[in-house]
């Protein structure tokens, strides 16, 4: 999930209407205790593992984009943000963190 910060400048464009609406952080009411997610190393081609099913997992952090729309981009080799010419419009997105290798 994109942090919080990071949203805040995103800029709706205009042919995009409605408002931003995200929730950076949801409950996990249904999070099995011991099921936290698997990544990496011993996950087939280091996607998450089958079981359990994920909606039953303990993610790190789980989130909602509601309504968000953004301009995208690319980076440079230097790291800069350069516009590719189309939008993102992403309407009831849900979004887990998963622990990379330099993270498990």
């Amino acid at each position: 999930m994109t942090p919080p910060k990071a949203l805040a400048g995103a800029v709706r464009p205009r042919s995009i209407p409605g408002n931003q609406s995200y929730r950076p952080l949801l409950p996990q009411p249904a999070c099995a205790p011991g099921s936290g997610a698997t990544f990496g190393p011993g996950a087939p081609d280091g996607a998450v593992a089958a079981s359990p099913h994920s909606q039953l997992r303990c993610w790190v952090h789980m989130g909602a984009y509601d309504d968000l729309g953004m301009f995208c981009a690319d980076l440079d080799a230097n790291q800069k943000q350069v516009p590719v010419g189309y939008t993102l419009h992403m309407t009831k997105v849900r979004g887990a963190d998963i622990p990379g290798d330099d993270q498990a």
